[in-house]
C-alpha cells in the first residue's frame, strides 16, 4: 500500500542482483531514484523512467530535489508511462515468452 501511494521509489543499493523492489515500483508506473550497485541504475536513466545517483548522501539528496521539481514542473507522467511500458515489454510472460521463442526458433 505505501507504494502504491508513493510518488517516487528510492532505492540505493552497494550491491543487488536483481532488484525486485525497483521492478515492482516501475510496475505500478513509479519513478525511481536509483544507484549504480542496485544493478538498475543505467536503465532508469536510459529509459527515462527516474534518475540514477551515484552512492552520495549529497548526490541522492540532489536527485530528490530533481526529482521533486521536475514532479512540480511537468509532472511524473512520462516517467510512469515509460516505467510501466518497460515492465510490459520486458518483464510481462507473454512478451518474454515470444522473445525466448524468437530467439530459439532463430537457432533452429
Amino acid at each position: 500500500q505505501k507504494l502504491i501511494n508513493a510518488d517516487i521509489y528510492i532505492q540505493t543499493s552497494r550491491t543487488e542482483g536483481q532488484p525486485l523492489s525497483i521492478l515492482e515500483a516501475l510496475g505500478y508506473g513509479k519513478p525511481v531514484i536509483a544507484t549504480p550497485g542496485t544493478n538498475f541504475a543505467q536503465i532508469v536513466e536510459r529509459e527515462k523512467m527516474g534518475w540514477k545517483a551515484v552512492l552520495d548522501k549529497n548526490d541522492i539528496a540532489l536527485k530528490m530535489q530533481k526529482a521533486y521539481n521536475e514532479s512540480k514542473e511537468k509532472g511524473l507522467e512520462t516517467y510512469s508511462n515509460n516505467a510501466k511500458e518497460f515492465i510490459k515489454q520486458n518483464f510481462e510472460l507473454e512478451n518474454i515468452t515470444k522473445k525466448a521463442l524468437d530467439i530459439y526458433k532463430s537457432i533452429l
